[in-house]
């Protein structure tokens, strides 16, 4: 036998500059977002709005994150994507700007929304641009890779964040939260734009049986609709997630289990050291080899939670939850994304985060509702019946789509 043919192809490069800095400025997004995010509560109950004032301004203000959402998605493949991501982050210091000198309602909400709309902006065009630099070949990995920046910033954002809240140190946040989004603007200068997938002018094909419905035209213009699956799977582990991030601790310390918060250590950790190797074996296998397995452990960790009573159950479930979250997470993303052409990337991504959004927001209020009415023991172990829901819903929806990928895929 030849030599030549036994020597195996070199793996395609996965680390490169551009790549390297947008993962880069995602870190320093990640950080301003999180150390803000303890504060703002605080600060406003200072000038006396309520915690039912502050839930509708931020309930507004993702309605306005998520239009954000799905128009930057939009118009990311068809301009300039470093350009969208500019503008993106110069929302974002105009909004933690207006923060210095807001004392009451009005601008303190102004700022909320303009905040969400350029975070909401920017995490889908900054995003779809990081992918653009990565080998198709790897694409599970490098999503792995590039979600760890933002999954290091929330192992320290919080923390510093709560620590400014209790020193009432506000406008200190807030001036070093528009410092580091300087940071992340500096940063993109140096970041080589992607070429635009899409001629501006281009046509694209109408469906003949929609021709006449401007509904349909509109939702076909802002959804890919063969992104869907991974964007309603991300939609399902909204809900999921926010009855953990939203009502773990106030039921850890009802049960006298003030070892609680190590549950998000310990799957912060977990979700770190697993995701780029669960984002690696994500590239070379079925999708569904991960999303089954992570689905299940995610429903024995809510059915663990319903029966919460002692401190070891804390430590298993964050570590058990990381590699399910994980294993899943890994997947949705590069589902939707590999859904779609490198042309309609930017609209695929965008659907997959408002579908997001919506799922993270009806998930706090469904969890709300449910642990008033069954205690929160009884809404987890409703989480671990919607964790099977889940499943069916992707094994007859992956079925119809065909959902499968080829070893080699081409750009």
């Amino acid at each position: 036998m030849n030599r030549t043919q036994k020597t195996a192809e070199p793996k395609p490069k996965l680390w490169n500059r551009n790549f390297v800095l947008a993962m880069l400025v995602s870190f320093i997004v990640a950080m301003a977002n999180g150390m803000f995010n303890p504060v703002l509560p605080v600060y406003a109950e200072g000038f006396g709005i309520g915690t039912d004032l502050i839930g509708a301004i931020v309930a507004v203000a993702t309605f306005f994150s998520m239009i954000a959402r799905a128009v930057v998605g939009w118009l990311s493949d068809s301009k300039s994507k470093k350009r969208l991501v500019g503008i993106s982050l110069i929302c974002m210091m105009a909004a933690y700007a207006l923060y210095l000198p807001a004392k009451g309602l009005w601008l303190i909400a102004a700022a909320r929304i303009m905040q969400g709309i350029g975070h909401g902006a920017l995490i889908t065009v900054l995003s779809t641009l990081a992918i653009e630099y990565l080998p198709p070949e790897r694409m599970g990995e490098g999503i792995g890779m590039y979600s760890l920046a933002s999954s290091l910033a929330q192992c320290v954002a919080p923390v510093l964040g709560t620590y400014f809240a209790k020193l009432s140190q506000y406008r200190l946040a807030f001036i070093l939260a528009l410092v580091t989004i300087v940071g992340a603007f500096a940063a993109l200068q140096l970041i080589k734009d992607a070429p635009v997938s899409l001629p501006v002018n281009a046509e694209e094909p109408v469906d003949s049986a929609q021709d006449g419905n401007p509904v349909m035209r509109f939702l076909k213009k802002f959804i890919y609709k063969d992104a869907l699956l991974g964007a309603m799977l991300l939609l399902f582990m909204g809900i999921l997630h926010s009855a953990i991030s939203n009502y773990l601790a106030i039921y850890g310390f009802k049960q006298n289990l003030t070892q609680i918060g190590l549950f998000f250590t310990v799957n912060s950790v977990v979700l770190i050291l697993f995701r780029p190797v669960l984002g690696r074996f994500a590239d070379k296998t079925h999708p569904s080899f991960l999303i089954i397995p992570g689905l299940i452990l995610m429903g024995l960790v809510f059915v663990m939670l319903g029966n919460l009573t002692s401190p070891w159950q804390i430590y298993i479930g964050g570590a058990l939850y990381g590699i399910g979250f994980g294993a899943v997470m890994s997947m949705s993303q590069m589902i939707s994304v590999k859904s779609a052409p490198p042309e309609k990337r930017g609209v695929a991504n965008g659907t997959y985060y408002v579908l997001g959004d919506i799922g993270l927001s009806l998930g706090a209020y469904v969890s709300g509702l449910l642990a008033k009415e069954t205690g929160y023991g009884g809404m987890y172990l409703v989480m671990a019946g919607v964790t099977a829901l889940t499943i069916v819903f992707y094994l007859v929806f992956s079925k119809k789509q065909g959902i499968s990928f080829p070893q080699n895929p081409t750009k």
